[in-house]
């Protein structure tokens, strides 16, 4: 048989200062994605005492879920700036 293969564009969309809620918050994506590959999250150091970041989910639709977490793991508000890659 025959197999279709399609190859889409990659889109990247950055996004900085986007305020994190301790409940988490979903990212603010600009771009339409189809699937998201990956998120990579930087911390802003000057927003209290987070001090991870971390992605919960990478919802193509609804914008990838972020939490922010102090050094005892206890989620908190952050600050962070995104790079999100996907097509």
């Amino acid at each position: 048989g025959l197999l279709a293969n399609f190859d889409v564009p990659d889109i990247t969309d950055v996004l900085s200062g986007i305020t994190i809620t301790s409940g988490g918050t979903r990212l603010p994506i600009t771009k339409d994605f189809y699937n998201i590959k990956a998120v990579n999250l930087t911390l802003i150091a000057d927003t209290g005492s987070a001090f991870t970041a971390k992605v919960i989910d990478k919802d193509p639709e609804l914008g990838p879920l972020v939490r922010c977490y102090d050094i005892s793991n206890v989620a908190i508000d952050g600050k962070v700036d995104a790079l999100i890659q996907g097509y």
